[in-house]
C-alpha cells in the first residue's frame, strides 16, 4: 500500500493537529543597560549532526534521536547569559531542546544548560566561546515528526557574573556495567571498535564532542586500584538526565547528590523501581564502560561498585591526551624541561618526539577514525599485561619511565594538568604523571613548576 494520505485525509488531520503543533519564534529580549550582546542566526545546515539532516529548509531526523552540535562561536567579550528564539515543529510523542554551554574565561567548559525559547540562560560565568546544540527526539506514535526551521541567539554580557569552582572534582562510587554495543554508534556519533575506551553517563549535559575530551573521568575499580581516565562519549545507562553528581541535577532532585537514580530505583524502589522511561531497573549502574575499558583497562571480572571523578566538574581546564603522538612513555627530549609549559610548547615537544622516534618525518597529529583504534601495531606503552592493544599511555606514579604504573590515559580522554616536572612530564593527580610528549595542553594554558 502506498505510504501516501489522500489529500482530503491530509486536511482533516492537518485541522485535528493544529492545536497540538508548535511552531514558535520568538524575540530576544533587549539586553540591560550597562552591558553589550551579539545576535546571530544559527546556520542548520552546518556543524556535527548525528541522526539529523538539513532538507528542504528545515532541520529533520534520520532516527529516533537526533543531534546537531553547532560550531563554537566567539565574541568579542565573554558574555554571560544566552536568550534563544526557536522557529519548530513537534507533535505529542516528539520533542526539541536547544542546550547551551560556554567556554569560561579559565579555560574550562560549562556542562550543557536547557534553553528554552524566549527565556534567558545564564551561563555560570563569563565565557570567551558559546555553542548551541539541538537535540530531537520522536516515537513511533507521534502523527508528525519533528522539525527546526529556524535558531536565533541573543548573547550579552552580565556586568559582576564570577565563576567558582570546588578544588577538587566531585567523585562518587557509583555501580558500573558494561556499555557492549560493539560497531553500533554512541550519543556523539562514534562508532564503537573492540578496543575503544570511553564511558556512559545518564545525562546529555556531560556528552563530549565526538572524539572530545571536554567531559572526561577517571575511573577506578578499587580504592588504590588501577585507574583509567576516558571521555565521555555515551548517554546512559538507564536515564538521560540524571546528572547525579551535580548539585543542581537535571531530574530526581529529590535523591541525594551523587545517588544515581537507576541505583535509588533499584534498592530503594524509587519512581515505582523505574527509570525516566517508565522501564523497571533491573541493576544499580550509574556508568557504563566500553568493553575494553571493563576487560583490558580495568580488569573488572563482573559488574560492581568503581569510584569515579568527574573531572570537569573540578577547578583546572582540562587537556587532551594523544596517544597517537606518543611512541613510548621516555619523557620528552632533552632541552624540553621548560617548567613554564604553554599549548604551544607542548605541541613542540610532542613533534620533536615524534621525530625522534620515527624516521618517516613529521608525525600526523589529526585525529583518526575509529578502523584505527586499537591497533596492535603500535608502540604505545600501556603497562603491558595485555594492555599493549590499546590506544593509551600509561599514567605513572612518578615522573620516570620506569615508575610503577597508576593506569592508563585513553586517546582523547581530558586530564587535569597541575603542574610541569622539570624532566618533562606532566602531573595530573597525586602521584599521577603523564609525558609531556602525549598530552595537547588546552587552549591558553600555561602550566607551572612542580
Amino acid at each position: 500500500m502506498s505510504g501516501r494520505l489522500p489529500t482530503a485525509l491530509l486536511t482533516v488531520l492537518g485541522a485535528v493537529l493544529a492545536s497540538a503543533l508548535i511552531a514558535v519564534p520568538v524575540a530576544a529580549a533587549a539586553p540591560p543597560t550597562g552591558t553589550s550582546s551579539l545576535d546571530w542566526t544559527a546556520n542548520l545546515n552546518e556543524g556535527h549532526p548525528v541522526g539529523v539532516a538539513y532538507t528542504n529548509g528545515a532541520l529533520r531526523l534520520t532516527a529516533p534521536t537526533g543531534l546537531l552540535t553547532l560550531p563554537a562561536r566567539q565574541p568579542a567579550q565573554p558574555v554571560g547569559r544566552i536568550t534563544i528564539a526557536l522557529d519548530a515543529l513537534t507533535s505529542p510523542g516528539s520533542t526539541v531542546e536547544v542546550a547551551v554551554r560556554g567556554r569560561l574565561t579559565d579555560g574550562r567548559w560549562t556542562e550543557w544548560l536547557p534553553s528554552a525559547s524566549g527565556s534567558p540562560t545564564t551561563l555560570p560565568g563569563p565565557s570567551g566561546r558559546v555553542q548551541l546544540r539541538v537535540l530531537m527526539t520522536v516515537t513511533g506514535n507521534a502523527p508528525v515528526r519533528p522539525e527546526v526551521r529556524g535558531l536565533r541567539v541573543h548573547a550579552q554580557t552580565v556586568p559582576g557574573l564570577r565563576v567558582g569552582a570546588p578544588i577538587e572534582p566531585a567523585s562518587y562510587s557509583v555501580f558500573a556495567t558494561r556499555e557492549g554495543l560493539v560497531h553500533g554508534r554512541t550519543a556523539n556519533g562514534h562508532q564503537i571498535g573492540r578496543h575503544d575506551l570511553f564511558v556512559a553517563l545518564p545525562s546529555w549535559r556531560s556528552l563530549a564532542d565526538q572524539d572530545g575530551s571536554e567531559y572526561s573521568v577517571k575511573v577506578c575499580a578499587a580504592t588504590g586500584g588501577t585507574c583509567a581516565w576516558a571521555p565521555v562519549w555515551d548517554v546512559g545507562p538507564w536515564n538521560t538526565k540524571d546528572d547525579y553528581w551535580s548539585v543542581l541535577r537535571e531530574q530526581w532532585r529529590e535523591l541525594p547528590q551523587g545517588v544515581p537514580e537507576a541505583q535509588a530505583a533499584f534498592h530503594d524502589g524509587h519512581n515505582d523501581g523505574k527509570d525516566g522511561s517508565g522501564r523497571t531497573v533491573a541493576n544499580p549502574a550509574g556508568i557504563d564502560l566500553s568493553d575494553a575499558l571493563f576487560d583490558s583497562a580495568l580488569r573488572l571480572p563482573d559488574n560492581r561498585q568503581v569510584m569515579v571523578s568527574y573531572l570537569w566538574t573540578g577547578a583546572m581546564p582540562l587537556s587532551t591526551v594523544e596517544a597517537d603522538s606518543q611512541r613510548n612513555d621516555g619523557g620528552t627530549p632533552s632541552g624540553s624541561s621548560n617548567p613554564d609549559l604553554t599549548a604551544a610548547g607542548a605541541a613542540a615537544v610532542r613533534t620533536a618526539v615524534t621525530q625522534r622516534d620515527d624516521n618517516t618525518g613529521p608525525a600526523d597529529h589529526t585525529r583518526h577514525d575509529h578502523t584505527r583504534r586499537g591497533d596492535s601495531r603500535r608502540g604505545d606503552d600501556t603497562g603491558g599485561g595485555g594492555r599493549d592493544h590499546l590506544n593509551a599511555v600509561t599514567v605513572r606514579r612518578a615522573p620516570a619511565p620506569d615508575a610503577p604504573a597508576a593506569g592508563i590515559a585513553a586517546d582523547n580522554a581530558g586530564v587535569p594538568v597541575e603542574c610541569a616536572a622539570p624532566n618533562g612530564w606532566l602531573r595530573i593527580g597525586k602521584d599521577e604523571y603523564l609525558p609531556a610528549s602525549a598530552v595537547a595542553l588546552a587552549d591558553d594554558t600555561a602550566v607551572g613548576p612542580c
